[in-house]
């Protein structure tokens, strides 16, 4: 897009906030000034303002309505993203739920989930996830298409898994039809993991 002369820039946002929080100026990413920012004791990132939604708004089944308020007492909003904030720069890390112990270790997941793609000879349609798993915690489980080549990836899982540490290694795989995600293209990692559960029964 650039070298067609196109302004764009990286911004970093969320449905909740009005969308956008931080707009790149430089190499950086950048606070919008409407916007109060904070980390908890975590490092997950808070924010306040004018901006905020007040909360969501849900039907039930039975076609009744519910408002749950989306601020804290204290009028902050806890999101699950974590980051490092300096000053009026943010830095985004990851997400908070994409964060299971493995064998007693804090695994990232989408972390984990580009390393692996990014050593594959072709692009492929997948993404990792973690499952129960009465030994280690959790399992790591690796998701792709039947698009994809059956034996180049379970090739590719077994020099990956030689690389990384016993708590970084896929476990096994599923394939699937399709990748289930949203509108957006975002994936739906919740019915991911579920996916991968229902597929051990």
């Amino acid at each position: 897009a650039r070298a067609l002369g196109w302004p764009v820039l990286r911004t970093y946002g969320l449905s909740e906030a009005g969308s956008q929080v931080a707009t790149q100026r430089g190499e950086q990413l950048e606070l919008l000034p409407h916007l109060e920012a904070a980390t908890d004791e975590y490092g997950a990132l808070k924010l306040r303002g004018d901006s905020m939604a007040l909360g969501y708004l849900s039907r039930a089944e039975d076609g009744t309505w519910a408002f749950e308020t989306l601020m804290g007492e204290d009028g902050w909003f806890d999101t699950d993203d974590l980051v490092e904030l300096n000053g009026g720069v943010l830095r985004f890390i990851g997400r908070n739920s994409s964060r299971v112990k493995v064998l007693g270790e804090l695994v990232d997941l989408e972390a984990l989930e580009r390393a692996f793609a990014s050593g594959l000879e072709k692009s492929a349609d997948l993404a990792l996830v973690a499952v129960p798993d009465a030994r280690s915690e959790h399992a790591i489980v690796l998701i792709h298409t039947v698009a994809n080549d059956r034996l180049a990836m379970a090739q590719s899982i077994a020099a990956f898994n030689t690389k990384m540490a016993g708590f970084e290694r896929i476990s096994r795989s599923l394939e699937v039809g399709a990748l289930p995600r949203g509108s957006l293209g975002k994936l739906r990692r919740g019915e991911l993991r579920r996916m991968a559960i229902d597929a051990e029964k």
